[in-house]
């Protein structure tokens, strides 16, 4: 319940907003997925002209990106395309060709 702008307790307060902390933090204090996270591996064969397109069916359209080289090194993709609920595209063109095994992880 907001309480009105004004002094409480010898305090200003300027905005007060409830939150359910259960629904954020649980019962353990520890921090719930909103949704869950998928991970997966690639080639530069799975690639079509550059882009990765992974579908991760977390069933939300506003998700984290994270793209790992074969030497386990975080790498910024040229471009991330939140497509659909389900799917994300990851472009990696300036990359030319990827050399080994690398991991997307998705965070919804």
């Amino acid at each position: 319940m907001a309480r009105p702008f004004g002094w409480h307790s010898g305090k200003l307060i300027c905005a007060e907003i409830e939150v359910d902390i259960l629904n954020v933090i649980g019962t353990t204090g520890a921090l719930k997925p909103l949704s869950g996270n998928s991970t997966t591996t690639f080639t530069n064969a799975t690639l079509s002209n550059g882009v990765l397109t992974v579908t991760h069916n977390l069933g939300t359209k506003y998700v984290t990106v994270q793209i790992y080289d074969n030497n386990d090194k975080l790498v910024l993709p040229d471009e991330i395309t939140l497509s659909t609920a389900n799917t994300v595209q990851v472009d990696l063109g300036s990359f030319v060709s990827i050399t080994g095994t690398w991991r997307v992880v998705i965070i919804g």
